[in-house]
């Protein structure tokens, strides 16, 4: 066992995703899980990871769906959109792969890291990627401009 799968936090991590019915695998070499998702647009990754040291937890949702790089500039301004309303987590795009990922992360330095913590960086994150990244995948595939996908999240009462 890794030096990182022996701090108190690990367990508390695989014990909220054991109660939560998550089917997740270890990530060699890190403090972190994974956990894929076969969805009606494309496959996602979770990813759970506890940055030891800095006490510091991040939740990412990675939808493995490419963005080719005519389309770079769409999507940073769709995800720039959007992240300019969401309270908790924020969409985040990687200029080198290129890809998009979800983001929610939380510092708990000083308290005690609990299942309720984790949920409530966890369950948000997902609403939040589940309101918006089908417009996101609109702007990502060349269907939709990003001003066109925000109308159509508008016109749904989504995206307020």
């Amino acid at each position: 066992m890794s030096e990182s799968k022996q701090v108190p936090e690990y367990g508390i991590l695989k014990a909220y995703l054991d109660a939560d019915d998550w089917r997740y695998e270890e990530v060699p070499g890190k403090a972190a899980f994974r956990a894929n998702e076969d969805t009606e647009l494309c496959t996602l990754t979770y990813y759970f990871q506890l940055f030891e040291g800095h006490h510091q937890f991040g939740f990412y949702i990675v939808p493995n769906l490419e963005i080719g790089p005519e389309l770079l500039d769409a999507v940073v301004e769709y995800t720039t959109r959007v992240n300019c309303g969401l309270r908790i987590g924020n969409f985040e795009v990687c200029h080198d792969v290129p890809n998009v990922s979800f983001k929610s992360s939380f510092c708990y330095d000083g308290i005690n890291l609990t299942p309720e913590l984790l949920n409530a960086a966890v369950q948000p994150a997902i609403s939040a990627f589940t309101e918006f990244f089908p417009g996101l995948a609109t702007v990502m595939t060349g269907v939709l401009t990003p001003e066109q996908a925000l109308d159509e999240l508008k016109s749904s009462g989504s995206g307020e």
